[in-house]
């Protein structure tokens, strides 16, 4: 048995072998016909056979070459041979072959899809022929989407939407002044039987004429419409009943306008809308009784955020019979910038795919109307919550209550239970906005008792330097006694909040301690080099998830040089911000306490984001930052004191911190830190 399988494995191998030795490729084929005619080149079957190889090979205009070298060295007689196939190969070569018209339509559809992305593409390859035209204006697939804005390309979608209007699904203008009109009557022009969403964003001082081109639009689309989308950025004002009585099937609804010209009394509706999410921006306030009537037939709405409403707090507009399965309620103060992201970040909302990657446990179990994002302006009271929060103990993430001590200035510790009466087991985010609210600070401890999972607290005081403090060393005390019971904190952020008192530092010292447990033990980890064949010996930071990773310290008061010390010596810091009014509202800190502040830092093994404003900054301070082997991110604010040496500790930072290691961003030290 071991002898006939022995033979037959040489057997193989030998036809394997001869195979190898038969079989050539076209590249090897020509090589060597071609030095066959080098060596004889008055033989014209040659020149025939290369003539071949190249055209199966798909070098037509090589075998072209081929052939008319052998017209100038072979004699006349088989002139005749030889021009009949290189007329025969020219014409394949002029002749264009129409695969649209010739391929399956299954297999143009799959190649129009690649191109699908791409509308500009696909509006191309309309204007080629009749037959192209007819097969890819019926596929709906590549129509579903269109973009219009004030690109070259946008005259001929245009051309194309008399065709394919009625396929789009989608549809998003985006215009400035001059094309305005055109774009947007569009909408009256074409078809668009199956349009779902309308996005339209335009830069007009026309009200009159904008308000006008909507009348005249919107109701050609009304039918199908489920989602819209206004943003109109300068003086435009927009009517939401009108939209409202035209656009009766919407379940999305978003608004950003200079303001809504309705009055309050105007809107009036009596059968329930399907709407799930609403969103409204208004730059000039607006009373929140315009659209109570919406909010009050609206039953299954879901998202609520509103920007620039006052006169009534939204809690005693829906209460608890109105919106009972709203998952977000965002209510944005009227002097926000522009939206309302920065008080909740974005990976804590709830349609975010962050915030569905680390959701922990299992979403099932959980009650249907359970809140995921709250964010209340000028809360007075935590009663009206009771039943939505009793709903959103396993759903409740992010948190961000603005609490104002005129409006609050008769609440008392009872107005405040409701947020400690249910222990939220995923609530991660907590912002507290704040002039100072006695009764809620002296619950605020036991609040924090039943959120056991709180990664960022981010407390910030609205009071004017010139204006008393409502709270005293005890509260806070307890308040920073509370925050360092929590054991999954990671980011700890203070703004214009006073640390007066002997609470805050007991905290760093915390989680100074924690840090050193957690990050200061170094293990070497034996990495083999598989290309080398050595060993490379390095270390490893051995860190927990749980321990601090940010610490924001903005404009302050108390803050020393005893707090400055604990927190340039938590060793398990990524991002520090600090802004230290270090002389004048503050002689408790020293330029020499801002040297050793800077030269501990310099010492923290994970520090790779610090941002500073507001202190000095000398040349010996710009040295140990340059010496550091963690900072990779450096943001400098416009009221750093450099003295006499601006430009020489620019100029070291600059070449140091910023270019060697983000060489594509603008100089961070001329943009300032926002504060």
């Amino acid at each position: 048995m071991k002898i006939y399988n022995e033979t037959s494995i040489n057997l193989t191998t030998t036809a394997t072998q001869s195979l190898k030795q038969t079989y050539k490729s076209l590249a090897q084929e020509i090589e060597e016909t071609l030095m066959t005619i080098q060596k004889n080149p008055h033989d014209h079957t040659k020149y025939q056979h290369v003539a071949k190889l190249y055209s199966c090979q798909g070098s037509q205009q090589e075998a072209i070459y081929a052939l008319e070298r052998g017209l100038l060295v072979l004699s006349s007689t088989y002139h005749l041979i030889i021009q009949r196939q290189l007329d025969i190969l020219k014409s394949r070569l002029e002749k264009r072959i129409d695969f649209i018209s010739l391929l399956p339509y299954e297999i143009v559809c799959r190649i129009t899809d690649l191109f699908a992305p791409n509308q500009e593409t696909a509006v191309i390859c309309l204007k080629v022929c009749r037959s192209w035209r007819r097969k890819l204006s019926n596929y709906s697939s590549i129509w579903r989407r269109i973009y219009i804005d004030d690109t070259k390309s946008t005259q001929n979608i245009h051309l194309a939407l008399p065709a394919v209007a009625e396929y789009v699904n989608y549809l998003y203008i985006r215009s400035k002044t001059k094309s305005n009109r055109k774009h947007m009557m569009s909408l009256r022009d074409y078809h668009f039987s199956n349009l779902k969403f309308l996005g339209i964003v335009t830069r007009t001082q026309k009200q009159e004429e904008m308000n006008k081109i909507l009348t005249i639009v919107l109701p050609c689309v009304s039918r199908t419409l489920s989602e819209l989308d206004l943003t109109m950025t300068t003086s435009t004002g927009i009517s939401l009943d009108f939209i409202l009585k035209n656009c009766q099937n919407l379940t999305s609804l978003r608004i950003v306008a200079s303001h809504l010209m309705d009055e309050p009394e105007v809107i009036k509706i009596t059968d329930d809308r399907p709407l799930l999410q609403l969103e409204i921006s208004s730059f000039k306030p607006v009373s929140l009784l315009m659209i109570a009537p919406l909010l009050h037939h609206s039953p299954q709405l879901r998202t609520l955020a509103l920007r620039g409403f006052r006169d009534v707090d939204i809690l005693s507009v829906i209460g608890t019979k109105y919106c009972t399965e709203l998952e977000e309620i965002r209510m944005a103060p009227e002097t926000h910038k522009f939206w309302w992201k920065e008080r909740i970040p974005k990976k804590y909302v709830k349609g975010s795919t962050a915030a569905a990657a680390t959701t922990p446990g299992s979403t099932s179990a959980c009650k249907k109307g359970g809140l995921h994002c709250l964010e209340l302006n000028n809360i007075w009271s935590a009663k009206p919550l009771i039943p939505r929060l009793a709903k959103s103990i396993e759903t409740l993430r992010a948190m961000s209550l603005t609490i104002d001590n005129v409006s609050t200035s008769g609440a008392t510790i009872s107005d405040w239970q409701p947020f400690s009466s249910f222990t939220m087991h995923n609530l991660q985010y907590l912002h507290i906005r704040s002039n100072g609210c006695r009764s809620f600070f002296l619950h605020l401890p036991i609040i924090l008792h039943h959120y056991p999972s709180l990664e960022t607290i981010r407390l910030e005081s609205t009071r004017r330097y010139y204006s008393p403090d409502v709270l005293d060393d005890t509260i806070r005390d307890g308040l920073f006694d509370a925050i360092a019971q929590l054991e999954n904190l990671v980011h700890l952020e203070l703004d214009n909040f006073n640390l007066c008192g002997r609470g805050f530092e007991r905290l760093l010292m915390m989680l100074q301690q924690q840090g050193l447990n957690t990050t200061s033990i170094m293990a070497n980890e034996e990495v083999k080099d598989g290309d080398d064949n050595h060993n490379i010996v390095k270390n490893q930071i051995c860190h927990g998830d749980s321990s601090l990773q940010t610490l924001r310290i903005v404009n302050c008061n108390g803050c020393t040089a005893s707090i400055l010390k604990h927190a340039s010596r938590i060793y398990s810091l990524q991002e520090l911000v600090l802004s230290v009014q270090w002389r004048g509202h503050n002689p408790q800190v020293t330029e020499s306490d801002i040297k050793e502040f800077m030269h501990g830092i310099n010492d923290l093994p994970r520090l790779s984001d610090l941002h500073l404003d507001t202190i000095p900054l000398t040349e010996d301070m710009a040295h140990d930052i340059a010496k550091s082997k963690s900072i990779k991110r450096l943001k400098l604010g416009s009221r750093i004191e450099y003295y006499e040496y601006r430009e020489t500790i620019r100029k070291l930072l600059d070449n140091y911190i910023v270019k060697e290691i983000y060489p594509n961003e603008h100089n961070l030290t001329d943009t300032g830190i926002i504060l």
